[in-house]
């Protein structure tokens, strides 16, 4: 985990909104594993080179985190795509394909018809070099989206537990 932790510092680092997680932590005194979201800041000097990161955690509460991942329970939560080369919407559609859900209901999820998340899929095997959905899930976890969960799926207010 401590690998995920600096690589997460790193991508902080890389960009001036810093980057942001969930993660589950013994932060407190009371010794209990819980989840926390956390908000990481690159630190400058005074040269505007890069001298650390700075964090911000809160305890989150009550909801499940099976609720976005079926049969998967990474440690670390990713809200910040390791690559760009996706849209916003082909991050949502690879967020449930590597979950192996089927693309009438990643259409239901969207509100989208099946037929262009079929699409939205060659598109996206196209542009990681893959020919499969097992070739999309090795690619996934190669390059970290596979901890990697769309802002656009939580919902304001809600909180999470595992």
């Amino acid at each position: 985990m401590a690998q995920e932790y600096r690589a997460h510092d790193r991508k902080a680092e890389s960009s001036q909104d810093g980057a942001e997680i969930i993660t589950t932590s013994y932060f407190t005194r009371h010794a209990i594993l819980e989840p926390w979201y956390c908000h990481k800041f690159p630190i400058y000097d005074s040269e505007n080179q890069v001298t650390g990161t700075l964090f911000y955690a809160k305890r989150v509460n009550f909801i499940s985190i099976y609720d976005f991942f079926d049969k998967l329970k990474p440690s670390v939560i990713s809200f910040n795509p390791p690559v760009d080369i996706f849209t916003d919407r082909e991050l949502e559609i690879i967020f449930y394909a590597i979950q192996n859900i089927s693309a009438k209901l990643i259409a239901t999820k969207l509100n989208i018809s099946h037929r262009t998340v079929e699409n939205r899929l060659l598109a996206i095997y196209n542009k990681t070099e893959v020919n499969s959905l097992n070739g999309l899930i090795k690619y996934c976890h190669n390059v970290g989206l596979n901890n990697y969960v769309p802002k656009k799926l939580l919902r304001e207010g809600v909180d999470f537990c595992w």
